[in-house]
């Protein structure tokens, strides 16, 4: 029979959030069009190591190094205004992910991403409007060798990750 027990106390971590700078573009190129363009820089590598610690002061939980690189996001969109009551919207994105394909886990299997987006607004009156909005991303595929150091010890995680999401919205404004 095990004689450990699991553990009940506190236990916190520090993590130092990343810096992003961001820059937007906003053309109004006539009545009918507007064009959209955003870049946008997050310093990811302020995050080393994922480290939980038990508040006690009987160590360390759990330590998950990340060294994460800085990634970058690059889109572009635009609005079509068919009428006074309906605009039509869409855009494309590039997303460059933090993970390293050597710290690639089964834990965060990300890789680079694609956005594609649509959607429609509707003017019912001066005062209400409604939104609707579809997205699709689709990351690159992200494979993975991991052995955390030793093969023989903790085996050989061998293999690819292929992931996309799908997103619907919809948003109801009213203004007073």
């Amino acid at each position: 029979m095990n004689s450990q027990r699991l553990y009940n106390g506190g236990i916190k971590a520090d993590i130092t959030l990343p810096a992003i700078v961001n820059v937007s573009v906003f053309h109004q190129l006539n009545d009918r069009w507007d064009l959209m363009a955003d870049v946008q820089w997050t310093g990811w590598s302020s995050i080393s190591e994922l480290n939980f610690v038990r508040t006690d002061g009987t160590g360390s939980l759990s330590n998950t190094p990340e060294n994460f690189d800085d990634a970058w996001r690059i889109a572009v969109g635009a609005n079509y205004r068919h009428s006074d009551k309906w605009m039509f919207r869409g855009g494309i994105a590039w997303d460059q992910s933090p993970v390293t394909t050597a710290d690639r886990t089964p834990r965060l299997p990300d890789d680079d991403r694609l956005w594609l987006s649509f959607g429609t607004q509707y003017k019912h009156s001066k005062n209400l409007k409604l939104d609707a909005g579809f997205t699709y991303i689709n990351a690159k595929d992200a494979s993975i060798s991991q052995n955390a150091g030793s093969t023989p010890s903790f085996g050989l995680i061998n293999g690819s990750y292929d992931a996309y999401v799908t997103i619907f919205s919809m948003q109801g404004t009213y203004t007073f």
